[in-house]
């Protein structure tokens, strides 16, 4: 069984009038990534797919504005769409997302959740967590953190 260290918050402020979003960084230790990022509608995000060959994963949880709540999407770490996810949330009931860590090839990983504002200053640290010694037969590591889309 891996081990677990570090910690997550477990919820994050997003405020999509401010267009600021989650930064999300997986650095994998061991021979390839096998994870997936999906909401609470079961709706995959990104996965190790859109990262091919990488030690290091980012993307982004994008928020803007929308006549009938708050925009979702997932992007790039340059702002760009990734994976085609696009969703319009609102404040009830709360999005959640979860990020589901194998252990196929991977022995190990990092993942660090931080909020930024939209120049991509670091507002707060959601999630830095770490798993080592993780063994094929590992039951999926499961990191989760719903979102605060009420405006302050």
């Amino acid at each position: 069984m891996a081990t677990r260290t570090g910690t997550n918050k477990g919820v994050a402020k997003l405020r999509s009038s401010k267009k600021e979003f989650l930064h999300h960084t997986l650095t994998v230790q061991g021979a390839a990534a096998n994870f997936s990022q999906a909401d609470d509608r079961e709706t995959t995000v990104v996965t190790h797919a859109d990262f091919p060959r990488q030690d290091e994963c980012v993307w982004r949880l994008q928020s803007s504005q929308d006549s009938n709540g708050t925009k979702i999407t997932a992007t790039d770490d340059r702002g760009n769409p990734i994976s085609g996810y696009s969703r319009v949330a609102t404040q009830l009931p709360i999005p959640v997302y979860t990020v589901a860590l194998l252990f196929v090839t991977a022995v190990g990983y990092t993942l660090r959740v931080d909020r930024c504002s939209s120049n991509g200053s670091v507002i707060e640290n959601i999630a830095n967590v770490k798993y080592t010694g993780g063994q094929p037969s590992d039951d999926p590591a499961v990191e989760t953190i719903s979102l605060d889309l009420g405006e302050a």
